[in-house]
């Protein structure tokens, strides 16, 4: 299920773990622990993760290009943006869902979903932004090596610029709509 409108957002947190080999390689475990610490820094009143993104790692304060694991180390750090959508729409929808019979496999946000049929790989790697506006909300979705960097989703869309027109020229709707 894609889950949009003006109640999803993003926001970043950092978070810390330090390698569990004795060797001193970073693993995946490792990985997932320093995302989770990054998330324990959140405020999630009234808000559900959706998804979260790994945007900038170091190790031993040092910056990498890549994902750390295999790479010898003591400190793990990562940067993760967290996608979110507020917790009543989603228990929301997954009460329609249920009461209709509808057995639900995931959710995506909306501006997650649109991009994987708009942009391709090399877009997303070079680096680009996918501004959507719709009737009620703009989003702005921000991507760079092929991950996630920025989301957010304005309160403002066409339907909002129609009426404007339509006040300002003294016009009907139907025509400013035209």
């Amino acid at each position: 299920i894609a889950i949009g409108g003006i109640g999803i957002g993003s926001e970043y947190a950092t978070g810390n773990a330090i390698a569990s080999r004795a060797d001193g390689i970073i693993s995946k475990f490792d990985i997932e622990k320093a995302i989770a610490d990054s998330e324990s820094q959140i405020d999630l009143k009234n808000k559900a993760i959706l998804h979260a993104f790994p945007v900038l790692f170091k190790v031993d304060g040092k910056e990498l290009p890549a994902r750390p694991e295999g790479i010898n180390g003591i400190k793990l750090e990562v940067k993760t943006l967290f996608v979110t959508c507020f917790q009543q729409h989603l228990d929301d929808l997954l009460a329609v869902t249920h009461d209709l019979g509808i057995r639900i496999s995931g959710f995506t946000a909306t501006p997650l979903a649109t991009q994987k049929l708009l942009l391709t790989d090399l877009q997303r790697n070079f680096g680009c932004c996918l501004i959507d506006i719709g009737a009620e909300t703009v989003s702005v979705s921000v991507f760079e090596n092929n991950t996630l960097t920025s989301l957010f989703v304005f309160g403002l869309g066409s339907l909002d610029i129609t009426k404007d027109i339509a006040l300002g020229l003294r016009v009907t709707p139907e025509e400013a709509e035209s």
